[in-house]
């Protein structure tokens, strides 16, 4: 789950009021898991690496709002040892989630959370924002061939982490190249790929929106999701793409040929 507290208006109780309604229904509920982003980051990827700051597994806190932190300082909450990445779970299947994120070089690779998301057949949800900075895209880029070389020629980056028993260790990290993203989806310049891949999930991933508070909220498959990302990025469509290539791309109510229930799996 990407979110933005700010954008859902006035909640009684912020972030804690959000958080407790997330573990009722998923955990509790539903006896799924839920997992948040609490990414630790100085500027850029690579720049957080070479900086040599030492991430904390207990006690670095979260970077990506308030309540992506709320949920890290959840009783039973489990998080992955990654210096700029790591993902904070709750559930049954949290320690399954998140135990191997240092042992994969890549970020979003087949034993990340991202990676193991896609093999729990689980979703990608959004709370308050649009699918602008929503990281599982980069999936794409660690679990196929990727046309775009996006990681720094120094890769990969050596970073000291402190795990759960306050232990030293050492985990390697593919960083992304700041050059490579000028612009990324994610980027205020990415606003025409950002529109279009959205419509893109909207025809062929089953991208649903649904109203809460002041904003809308969104969910989606992540096994779609990534295999819409893989079919585009097979005909040369990237999260990378400028306006003027954008403005070239096949109507994105068209450009999949396959309908989405014959989507891989």
């Amino acid at each position: 789950m990407h979110s933005s507290m700010s954008r859902l208006g006035y909640v009684e109780g912020a972030a804690a009021t959000i958080a407790a309604a997330l573990y009722e229904v998923i955990v509790r509920n539903r006896n799924s898991t839920l997992a948040v982003p609490t990414f630790t980051m100085i500027g850029g990827m690579a720049d957080t690496l070479r900086a040599g700051g030492v991430f904390d597994l207990r006690a670095t806190p979260s970077g990506t709002g308030r309540i992506t932190e709320t949920i890290r300082q959840y009783p039973g909450a489990v998080r992955s040892l990654h210096p700029t990445h790591s993902v904070a779970a709750l559930g049954p299947r949290a320690e399954w989630l998140t135990e191997a994120h240092h042992r994969d070089v890549h970020s979003f690779g087949a034993i990340s959370p991202f990676g193991r998301l896609i093999e729990a057949d689980g979703f990608v949800l959004g709370l308050g924002i649009d699918l602008g900075p929503v990281t599982f895209v980069h999936t794409v880029e660690d679990l196929s061939d990727f046309p775009i070389p996006v990681y720094t020629a120094d890769s990969p980056i050596s970073a000291v982490c402190r795990d759960g028993h306050g232990r030293a260790v050492e985990v390697k990290v593919m960083a992304h190249d700041p050059a490579a993203s000028g612009t990324r989806i994610d980027r205020p310049n990415g606003a025409a790929i950002r529109s279009y891949m959205t419509a893109v999930f909207e025809n062929f991933g089953d991208l649903r929106w649904y109203k809460i508070g002041d904003s809308r909220m969104w969910l989606i498959s992540a096994r779609r999701y990534y295999n819409c990302l893989e079919q585009l990025k097979e005909r040369g469509i990237t999260i990378y793409a400028t306006a003027d290539e954008v403005a070239s791309f096949p109507p994105p109510t068209s450009v999949l040929d396959r309908p989405q229930e014959n989507f891989g799996a």
